[in-house]
């Protein structure tokens, strides 16, 4: 069960992702968290020393979060296409729902500050590593083509991030998004006729 801290953590969170969309990373300060919550600047330095510092956690959650599910999934057997279908559904939720503003964000971070390029990377190199895991549990339960799964991987990453973060300065049509979407899937998913 969360602690009061825990919550705290989370509101702060939370918080900080939408200020970080609609500001974007480098214009949000400690006092605006503070000012948005409704913490002292105590209250909110007791969790947290830094935008750079909640903005790290905010990402590491993410991922984690994504990791989990993912494995979580692979046990209960759910079938590969159905999980790759959820995958590219939230891509275009992403683009949709402005969701891609914080994809922005990402981008923005990694250049304002550069010492986090490993981290980065590391972010990077880890979506590909569960992209690799869905594509290979689908090529085992025969639902996916046989291809280079790491290569099919990065692209798809490489994709997801192009797209995505496109959309904030692109009109991409609903046709063009389903078209980019199939093309993917059609990258992977077996025909009934292989």
């Amino acid at each position: 069960m969360p602690t009061k801290g825990d919550n705290t953590k989370q509101l702060i969170k939370d918080t900080a992702k939408h200020l970080f969309s609609n500001k974007g990373y480098a214009s949000v300060t400690m006092k605006d968290i503070c000012d948005a919550c409704n913490l002292s600047r105590g209250g909110l330095y007791r969790h947290y020393s830094s935008t750079k510092e909640i903005m790290l956690e905010i990402l590491t959650d993410d991922k984690e979060e994504m990791k989990k599910l993912l494995e979580c999934s692979f046990q209960k057997k759910v079938p590969a296409v159905q999980l790759f279908d959820g995958f590219l559904n939230m891509i275009r939720a992403d683009i949709q729902n402005g969701a891609n503003r914080f994809y922005f964000v990402i981008h923005e971070f990694a250049f304002v500050e550069s010492e986090q390029n490993e981290y980065m990377e590391n972010r990077f190199n880890s979506a590909v590593q569960m992209l690799s895991m869905l594509l290979n549990y689908g090529k085992r339960t025969l639902e996916f083509k046989e291809f280079e799964t790491n290569a099919i991987a990065t692209h798809i990453a490489f994709f997801r991030d192009s797209i995505v973060t496109s959309s904030i300065s692109l009109h991409l049509s609903n046709d063009l998004i389903d078209q980019q979407l199939k093309l993917i899937k059609d990258m992977v998913i077996r025909n009934e006729s292989e």
